[in-house]
């Protein structure tokens, strides 16, 4: 009697135990595919998140040279060229324009490397007399590359030079040689390796302003 008493009490703590077991083997499967769909939705949605924060770091920069550009030409910044002689009146002196430039080959216009991974902060003094033409006596001041994989997939309107620039004193501002008859130009900024989730900065010379769409 004594023995059958203690299998019941064996039986019945077992039962117990096993009610209190928590999940079943079939649960925990469930629930750890669960966690892993959502794991990778989070790895995915971090990812979408640091690519479309890298182009907008890129497209701010941009607008930021361009500030830069434009503070200079206020202030008819003094520029050396190391390439002149020592004799030459524009050896050391204010330019006539000071700009950003971009190219998809190479060119003296702007003193770039040809490629679309690139920008450059230049001034220049217009060879051809007008301060509105691109052309010769450009001085690099910086070279500006773009994040890896993020390019410009239309450089200013599809030109394959484009330029920027803002001529003093007031300092007026041009696009590819036009001011104000030039309507909003769109610059977009994008993955080369994916082209969701690209910027656009906005040139807009009749306001004279550059600023992140």
């Amino acid at each position: 009697m004594k023995q059958l008493t203690r299998r019941m009490r064996t039986t019945r703590l077992w039962r117990g135990l096993a009610s209190q077991a928590g999940y079943t083997l079939v649960e925990m499967v469930v629930l750890i595919g669960i966690m892993g769909v959502l794991s990778a939705l989070v790895v995915a949605n971090t990812k979408v998140g640091d690519k479309r924060q890298e182009l907008r770091d890129a497209a701010n920069q941009f607008v930021s040279a361009a500030k830069h550009a434009e503070s200079m030409a206020a202030a008819s910044e003094v520029v050396e060229d190391p390439t002149a002689s020592a004799t030459d009146p524009l050896k050391k002196a204010s330019r006539k324009a000071y700009g950003i430039c971009l190219s998809s080959s190479p060119t003296a216009a702007c003193k770039t490397t040809g490629s679309l991974a690139n920008y450059q902060l230049y001034v220049r003094d217009a060879a051809s007399g007008s301060d509105l033409a691109a052309t010769n006596n450009a001085i690099l001041i910086k070279n500006y590359p773009l994040p890896p994989n993020v390019q410009f997939s239309n450089p200013l309107l599809g030109f394959p030079l484009g330029w920027v620039d803002y001529v003093p004193p007031q300092p007026k501002m041009t696009v590819n040689g036009l001011d104000t008859q030039r309507p909003d130009t769109k610059i977009v900024l994008s993955s080369s390796k994916d082209a969701g989730y690209p910027q656009t900065v906005v040139a807009r010379p009749a306001a004279g302003v550059v600023y992140v769409q």
